[in-house]
């Protein structure tokens, strides 16, 4: 069984406008977690994902490096294919557009 977080994409608005169709990248997200053990992390399901594995059950604030790439969805995907604990309260990026 695997579980697939995906979300919306990114919107940012600044001098110039909306960020929709822009290329943007996720420099970093803060992930406010709650009894989180082991999961993955990308853009897309399909990209380049990196894996946070806590000792314990982990609740908090954990800030996350995102993997390298510019793209125009800007989209955040959080997978979990273990049978263990993840819950997701809040995802906090930290985006860049170009």
């Amino acid at each position: 069984y695997t579980s697939i977080l995906q979300t919306m994409r990114i919107e940012r608005i600044d001098n110039e406008g909306t960020s929709q169709g822009r290329i943007k990248r996720i420099n970093r997200c803060v992930l406010r977690l709650y009894k989180a053990k082991q999961f993955k992390y990308g853009s897309t399901p399909e990209g380049k994902l990196k894996e946070l594995v806590f000792d314990t059950l982990f609740s908090g604030d954990k800030e996350v490096d995102f993997p390298p790439g510019w793209n125009r969805e800007g989209y955040i995907t959080i997978i979990n294919d273990k049978p263990l604990p993840l819950g997701i309260v809040a995802i906090i990026p930290e985006v860049g557009v170009n």
